[in-house]
């Protein structure tokens, strides 16, 4: 049943489409190890920021991934919905509204 639901929310949302890649590539790189670490400039255009080199993290406990269908590869359009209910939450409207 867990996965059903699964596949049925990856199917509504879009969630299985790519998303865009749209950061920004690193002005410098970090190698470190358990003594000490170095930053090297990568001399990349526009590069902002520093980046970790050979950082992997584990893989989130409770994630998933599935491949996009073809009707979604079709429509290519996520299904992302916005917050219809105010809850009070961090994201909730402030102030004079």
């Amino acid at each position: 049943m867990i996965e059903e639901s699964r596949q049925r929310q990856v199917e509504w949302s879009g969630a299985s489409l790519p998303m865009s890649n749209t950061v920004p590539p690193p002005a410098a790189m970090v190698h470190s190890t358990p003594f000490d670490s170095e930053i090297s400039a990568t001399g990349l255009y526009m590069g902002i920021g520093v980046e970790r080199a050979d950082a992997a993290a584990p893989p989130l406990f409770g994630t998933f991934a599935y491949e996009p269908t073809i009707a979604e590869m079709q429509m290519n359009r996520k299904n992302i919905s916005l917050t219809t209910r105010q809850e009070g939450g961090r994201n909730s409207k402030r102030g004079n509204f």
